[in-house]
């Protein structure tokens, strides 16, 4: 009898640090991906029209088995899709434009909605957004350096911290110092000679106490 109180004990024990052993989620440690046959991507968002998109849940540092876990799908369209396990899911957008895109993950642990924007249209028609990459200067001023693709012909700024859109008056970068912590999405919103809208945007932090933004 003893004995099978220590061996109950001893699976009690072992299922209980199986149960806690999932670390939290977070977005540092679970993530949308995505991509199609033309690899469109979360690092090149821009997905041509009809072309079937898979999607999947991604982890660095979390283990999905660690517990049960409920995926729910929701791809900007007015469709969703919910599974039991991170399997990839496939869409196919029926229209051109921009998409808002959020997967819910549930377990024992809590929950957490992450968000991921992706573009679908015929891009040899539409062309390609301007884009920018972004360098620290310090912990709170930020350079935009932008690329211009053919055919665009003006564009204006958004730094994402509530001052005013900054039309584009140039290719060379820009330099925009924050007055409050991050995160901040930066969004480059391009047109074509044409009146085709597109956008490009970047998350990026920020954690100096400067008082002030400016250009």
């Amino acid at each position: 009898m003893r004995r099978a109180i220590i061996a109950s004990l001893v699976l009690l024990a072992a299922g209980t640090a199986g149960a806690t052993s999932c670390p939290a989620l977070t977005p540092q440690n679970v993530f949308i991906t995505f991509t199609n046959d033309l690899m469109c991507s979360p690092q090149n968002p821009y997905c041509y029209l009809g072309h079937p998109i898979t999607f999947a849940p991604a982890a660095f540092g979390y283990p999905f088995a660690c517990s049960a876990n409920v995926f729910t799908w929701n791809f900007g369209d007015g469709t969703s899709a919910v599974v039991n396990a991170p399997a990839p899911v496939t869409h196919t957008y029926l229209s051109g434009g921009e998409y808002d895109v959020t997967l819910k993950i549930e377990n024992s642990t809590g929950s957490i909605t992450l968000r991921q924007v992706l573009y679908t249209g015929i891009y040899d028609v539409w062309g390609l957004p301007a884009t920018f990459t972004a360098e620290h200067l310090s912990d709170f001023e930020v350079a935009f350096t932008p690329s211009w693709p053919a055919g665009i012909t003006k564009a204006t700024w958004d730094f994402g911290d509530g001052t005013p859109p900054w039309p584009w008056n140039s290719p060379a970068r820009v330099t925009h110092s924050y007055a409050t912590a991050g995160p901040h999405t930066v969004t480059l919103t391009s047109e074509t000679a044409q009146g085709v809208v597109m956008f490009y945007s970047l998350e990026i932090g920020a954690s100096s106490r400067r008082r002030a933004a400016r250009h």
